[in-house]
């Protein structure tokens, strides 16, 4: 009775699931769930589709960071201003090609913990 009472429930779950992963997780996430779900015996799956990730932030909107800086952010791997935030000062110094001082200066790291904040991500 419990196993039918969850089979008629399979797709909602799918779906919510779906809905999580393509806001919030990498699509290796995708793939773990879908093999789960068919492993299972369930037919109903997360749709097989590449997960396009989220567009990074614009890192220009700090004060300091113009467009060099902001690819250099981007290409070091930082998509977000939390991950910017979780940086220490000489490592951003070494991606932006600036000194840890000049970071601190400038308070980078207190920016983007600021904007992390007001926008989620």
């Amino acid at each position: 009775m419990v196993a039918t009472h969850f089979e008629s429930f399979r797709p909602v779950v799918a779906q919510l699931i779906s809905k999580t992963v393509d806001e919030r997780m990498p699509g290796i996430v995708r793939l773990e769930v879908n093999r789960a779900l068919r492993d299972r015996g369930g037919g109903t799956t997360i749709r097989d589709t590449a997960v396009t990730p989220t567009a990074p932030a614009d890192f220009t909107v700090l004060r300091g960071i113009g467009d060099v800086g902001n690819k250099r952010l981007i290409e070091a791997g930082i998509r977000t201003f939390a991950e910017l935030a979780a940086r220490t000062p000489e490592e951003l110094g070494a991606i932006l090609g600036i000194s840890s001082t000049r970071v601190r200066q400038l308070d980078l790291i207190g920016q983007a913990r600021g904007l992390a904040r007001r926008r989620p991500q």
